[in-house]
């Protein structure tokens, strides 16, 4: 049968938080001077350990999984985002054919705002200025604080409601 209990510092265990001398009291106060006692508490204390353990790695299964999730709802935002960018200008050149057509010498709205597009689009951006510093190890010609500057700025953009673009 293999060792299960090694020799430990109970010196070392009251100064890391208690550890030895709360135990002591607790089994002194409790009665539990037999080994039977103790190997009982001890196997139970084992049991919650393990059942913890498995709850820790069930959730850190979930957490991947999640990340995993949204990793894909990421990707597809983006294609609709791409999408609406895509709409969004045709409407535009659309507005313009139109004006030519017609010779029309008055405004024909045809800008649809569309800020939550605006602001995913700013955030995409930003995200890419952020992959390129990073890319260069954080730096690039000196100007990262003009790059990272000009991140923050497509997301307060983003923030106020989207761009003009």
């Amino acid at each position: 049968m293999s060792k299960q209990y090694a020799e430990r510092d109970a010196m070392a265990l009251d100064e890391a938080g208690g550890y030895y001398m709360r135990h002591v009291m607790a089994m002194t106060g409790e009665k539990l001077h037999g080994k039977g006692d103790i190997a009982a508490e001890l196997g139970w204390r084992d049991m919650q350990i393990a059942d913890l353990q498995q709850k820790l790695e069930a959730s850190e299964a979930l957490m991947l999984a999640m990340r995993d999730d949204s990793r894909e709802s990421r990707s597809k935002l983006e294609l609709v985002v791409a999408e609406n960018v895509t709409m969004k200008e045709s409407r535009k050149r659309l507005g313009e054919f139109i004006l030519e057509e017609i010779d029309a010498d008055y405004p024909l709205n045809m800008d649809v705002k569309t800020p939550a597009t605006d602001a995913m689009v700013n955030e995409i951006r930003a995200e890419g200025i952020e992959a390129w510093i990073s890319s260069r190890n954080g730096g690039w010609n000196g100007t990262t604080k003009q790059a990272e500057d000009f991140a923050s700025q497509l997301r307060t953009d983003a923030a106020k409601g989207g761009s003009d673009d």
